[in-house]
């Protein structure tokens, strides 16, 4: 493209033309070819760019990505055309891998830019995705053109330039400016019902031009383009990572009767994207990598002030600024990368970790997560899925009934099987479907199982079992008492006791192992029957009871223990167990914040010395004499008030009599006897403060007899 349309198209006011242009347009041809490159300028993409190669390797993930990568030739010098959505620019930004593998050299990527919100086009266009027409017309600059007015006059001439006006308080305006016999007319584009070139040709060179935009855009909107220089054909690469729905894990699981069962898992693929998948490599990992996005696309705009230069002052020279020392760590570590990418093509004729790798049908592990990777190529099209088989196996199975309480499963425990992966793999979390002798028995919940793992599966209910749990909490015990600076320090055995009572009923033969599960109280001491021996989760305790006919008898409620651990119990008497969950709590306890209840069963225990049980008892009569005194205060403050209250009725009363009267004189006698009453009061009352006050002195000294 010249300098003159390019300049152009920053200047839409008519400045940059070109030296040799004569104010006319010289051809049709002209005309269409200037317009289709004004059209086609925004996208910045190469037309000749050529497809990218197919997808030849797929790493898909459970965290919501995937891993394309493109391998194929470039010959010379080419572009190549990436496909991406828009949504999908982020993360292709952020990601991308371009590798010239033989001698060549990646120049460059090119890709539309996301307009930011407040950025707009040359002409208020609203971005450059949007071309405006003032930019289209200008392209055609001499060519005859008719315009027809909302109000229906119409006006034709050949275009001379866009003028963009405004006037005070109004917004800005475009007006074009035709040329036509009767001299120059001005006339506001927002003002123009319709616009067209009188050349008949013209117009249709000019639909064309739309057509062809429109086809570019369709493809420009969704690519970015690679540049790879070079001599030759050449191997490249061009990996990314972009959005995928996570790929989920399927089984089946056919028990057998010799204590093994076949796992069948399946790997599902769902291809949402546009592209083929074409013997390409499908890895599966499990495991979630951390991804997030960056807004990479859209061009950000950052304010900055505006600062004006000085009037007069000598510039200062920037001071030495020292060099980063993690950077230069950073660039010594990557000084051998050119030598890595330059024998790239050797590496590929010799088998590495990072390029060769044989696909096979075991897993391997990478870093953090395991990978599945598929034996043999895949096609795939674009918006389909595909079920892939990862893993055949035949693993030990041992068949059992779970019992926990909180599953909300009443007295009757889950039909479960507990798998050993010794399969190597680390097994993805998905569902597992069970057939027992080629029927359907249920269907279970696998998490995430790494090599070596037991899960458990639980997948039908065990209807033949019944199991009676209760539970109680143990009165405390105290272990020890000590008293310290006037603070009772003790420690307390709290307990708990769970009873279990299995029965089994229905005439089903063969013996059925019981797995009991409990919560686990944090903190607690397991004690469970000799010989049984729990399982421990991290939330629960595991008690395998064995039920079944011609067992030993023992001497444990009903059982025996087994040599392995479990708990045997015949199938003729019901079995009961229980087991105790217990912990020391160290408590302290100030001496004076101690009722008498609380006295009393610390006297109780015998685990406290002679002086320390004198100082408890001395304490608990002491409290038990004040708490006297003060009942007697307040029965002699009671006494006191009704004899005040008694006073008050008597003396309005009389206020109403005459002094000669019998009932004045029988009034006056009463209240004779109350004061002498009050006198009373009075003087026991400070009988009683004066023992209270020695009763609280005691016990200060008490108290303080043990700093």
């Amino acid at each position: 493209m010249s300098n003159w349309l390019t300049a152009r198209h920053r200047n839409p006011t008519g400045a940059g033309t070109p030296p040799d242009y004569d104010g006319r347009m010289n051809s049709n041809r002209n005309v269409t070819s200037i317009l289709t490159a004004l059209l086609l300028l925004p996208a910045g993409a190469a037309l000749a760019a050529e497809p990218a190669p197919p997808v030849t390797r797929l790493d898909l993930y459970t965290n919501g990505v995937a891993y394309f990568e493109h391998a194929g030739t470039v010959e010379g010098n080419e572009e190549i055309m990436v496909p991406a959505a828009a949504a999908d620019m982020d993360d292709l930004l952020q990601s991308l891998v371009l590798l010239d593998l033989d001698g060549g050299t990646v120049e460059g990527v090119r890709y539309g830019t996301e307009p930011s919100g407040s950025a707009e086009g040359p002409l208020g266009a609203g971005g450059d995705d949007n071309p405006a027409l003032a930019r289209l017309l200008l392209g055609a600059r001499g060519a005859e053109l008719e315009v027809e007015l909302a109000d229906g006059e119409q006006f034709s001439g050949r275009i001379v330039s866009i003028e963009r006006v405004t006037a005070p308080d109004e917004t800005e305006r475009e007006l074009l400016l035709l040329a036509a016999p009767a001299g120059l007319r001005r006339i506001a584009l927002d003002e123009a019902a319709s616009v067209a070139f009188t050349d008949e040709e013209l117009q249709a060179a000019l639909l064309d031009a739309l057509a062809e935009t429109a086809a570019a855009r369709a493809e420009t909107d969704r690519s970015l383009t690679v540049s790879f220089r070079g001599e030759g054909e050449r191997r490249i690469r061009i990996g990314y990572v972009r959005e995928m729905p996570v790929w989920k894990a399927s089984y089946r699981l056919r028990l057998a009767t010799d204590g093994t069962a076949e796992l069948q898992g399946w790997a599902l693929l769902d291809n949402t994207t546009d592209l083929e998948l074409e013997d390409a490599r499908i890895t599966f990992t499990a495991g979630e990598p951390v991804s997030f996005i960056t807004r990479l696309h859209e061009a950000l705009h950052v304010e900055r002030p505006y600062v004006d230069p000085p009037a007069t002052r000598q510039a200062a020279a920037p001071p030495v600024q020292e060099e980063s020392l993690s950077r230069m760590a950073a660039a010594a570590m990557a000084a051998p990368e050119a030598d890595r990418l330059a024998a790239e093509e050797e590496a590929e004729a010799t088998p590495s970790a990072a390029g060769g790798v044989e696909a096979r049908a075991s897993g391997s592990r990478a870093g953090a997560t395991f990978r599945y990777e598929v034996a043999e190529p895949v096609t795939l099209g674009a918006h389909e899925s595909a079920m892939i088989p990862v893993v055949q196996a035949t693993v030990p199975a041992e068949q059992l009934s779970l019992f926990d309480p909180e599953a909300g499963s009443g007295s009757q425990p889950i039909r479960t099987v507990r798998l050993d992966n010794d399969t190597g793999l680390h097994l993805a979390a998905g569902t597992v479907t069970v057939f027992e002798q080629d029927a359907f028995t249920g269907t279970a919940r696998l998490a995430d199982v790494l090599p070596g793992g037991e899960p458990l599966l639980a997948f039908a209910a065990d209807q033949s079992v019944n199991v009676r749990r209760e539970e109680t909490a143990d009165p405390e015990e105290v272990v020890s008492a000590v008293i310290r600076d006037g603070v009772l320090i003790t420690e307390v055995t709290e307990r708990y006791t769970v009873a279990y009572e299995l029965s089994r009923s229905g005439t089903e033969d063969g013996n059925r192992l019981v797995l009991i599960q409990q919560p686990r109280r944090s903190g607690h001491e397991l004690h469970v029957p000799d010989g049984l021996e729990a399982e421990r989760t991290d939330s629960s305790w595991r008690f395998p009871v064995l039920l079944g006919a011609d067992l030993p008898e023992g001497d444990v409620e009903g059982g025996s223990s087994g040599r392995d651990g479990q708990l045997n119990c015949d199938t003729g008497a019901d079995c009961t167990f229980e087991v105790h969950e217990e912990r020391l709590v160290s408590r302290r306890v100030e001496l004076s914040r101690l009722t008498e209840d609380e006295l009393l069963f610390i006297l109780s225990d015998t685990r406290l010395d002679a002086e320390e049980t004198a100082l408890l008892e001395d304490l608990l009569a002491n409290g038990r004499a004040r708490a006297a005194v003060e009942r007697r205060l307040t029965a002699l403050d009671g006494e006191r008030d009704d004899i005040f209250s008694e006073q008050e009725r008597i003396r309005s009363n009389m206020a109403e009599l005459a002094e000669t009267s019998d009932l004045y004189a029988r009034y006056v006698s009463r209240l004779e006897e109350q004061e002498d009453r009050l006198e009373e009061l009075a003087g026991e009352r400070s009988e009683l403060q004066a023992e209270r006050a020695a009763l609280t002195e005691q016990r200060e000294e008490l108290l303080g007899g043990t700093d």
